[in-house]
């Protein structure tokens, strides 16, 4: 019995040193779930306002093609409602109200798209800032590091650049599967091939692979220039690349899996979408923060995390008994002791001496 035990603990000790098993301690132990639910709460806020400038300068720089416009919004509907159905729409809202969700027409309307640009800029830099700050902090927490980060001003250009990397990898994302796909068929159809199974399926690998090289290099930039810490990038590409990965697959199946956790039947209505996408951006935040985990923990078995600590650690490890000081290089000698000694040995041979006499 006490032999299946120890087997156990030995067991169960081995799972815990592994590399997947310390990143979701590291996660737990920074409270990785509750910080990323205050990320998705900025999150959510900065979606809206992010899509409102994106359809705005859309309707400003395709003014001139509106067949290649209509070409555009028609797949970044499509693209945006893989992920949250219900979320973009065509047209214009209904003249009542009541629409749920964003009307494309409403901002690539002319008479109104100065003032929505402005509004919406204002606003989206203002709740995206509070985003990148919260996602900031959480990283900085995984990686051991305090909130701070440096200076007031420092810290707020970093949150911009950082605001800026993330808008980039997730724009560059969304286009390449939809440039994937249409040079595909293009190429297909100039080849004389009909479309078929084979040919559907070999097109979303081709674009899924090329999703999951920008979001990997998304993620390897974050990690590398949001927390600010000096860590090697070869050190932060495993974390990187669970990113990566895991972004692929909410893009398949997060929706699924948060239109299951919204499921409220009557109870959440109307409000289905928005509940969505909150759960969907809740589980992006403990996903980005889990990777980061794993990147900590990579980057400090390399000792490239804190190493001052890790040389700290090595320096309080002893090394041998310590040494006396009075043995120790350059220490004063003590001279009492030794002439005691001197004196006592005299003595004892004094003493030897007599009682060797009075034997005779």
């Amino acid at each position: 019995m006490s032999g299946a035990i120890d087997q156990a603990k030995s067991a169960v000790g081995t799972v815990q040193r592994t590399l997947p098993a310390r990143a979701w301690k590291k996660y737990g132990d920074a409270r990785g779930n509750v910080l990323a639910g205050g990320v998705a709460y900025f999150a959510f806020f900065s979606i809206f306002p992010a899509l409102a400038v994106a359809l705005t300068l859309t309707g400003f720089v395709m003014q001139g093609t509106p067949e290649l416009r209509d070409w555009v919004v028609r797949n970044l509907v499509a693209g945006l409602n893989d992920y949250v159905p219900g979320l973009v729409h065509e047209g214009s809202s209904p003249a009542g109200g009541g629409g749920n969700g964003i009307y494309i027409d409403d901002y690539l309307n002319s008479t109104t798209l100065t003032w929505t640009l402005l509004v919406s800029v204002a606003t989206g830099l203002f709740t995206g800032i509070g985003w990148v700050d919260g996602m900031r902090q959480g990283v900085r927490a995984v990686f051991g590091e305090d909130s701070g980060g440096g200076n007031f001003a420092v810290v707020k250009l970093r949150d911009l650049g950082g605001m800026a990397i993330i808008g980039s990898g997730v724009l560059l994302s969304v286009v390449s599967v939809v440039a994937t796909n249409a040079a595909g068929e293009f190429l297909l159809d100039a080849m004389g091939f009909e479309p078929s199974t084979w040919s559907r399926w070999l097109l979303a690998a081709l674009g899924f692979a090329v999703s999951f090289v920008i979001d990997t290099l998304t993620f390897l930039a974050v990690f590398r220039f949001l927390p600010g810490a000096d860590v090697p990038l070869r050190d932060l590409l495993q974390g990187a690349v669970l990113g990566g990965i895991g972004i692929g697959v909410l893009k398949q199946f997060g929706t699924t899996i948060a239109s299951r956790s919204a499921d409220g039947g009557a109870f959440v209505g109307s409000a289905v979408t928005l509940v969505v996408l909150l759960v969907l951006m809740n589980l992006i935040g403990r996903l980005v923060l889990l990777a980061a985990a794993l990147a900590a923990v990579r980057a400090e078995d390399n000792g490239s995390l804190h190493p001052d600590l890790m040389a700290q650690a090595r320096l309080a490890v002893p090394l041998g008994p310590e040494v006396p000081d009075d043995l120790r290089p350059g220490a004063p000698r003590r001279r009492v002791p030794f002439l005691s000694g001197v004196v006592l040995g005299v003595v004892g041979a004094s003493a030897l001496k007599l009682v060797r006499r009075s034997g005779r």
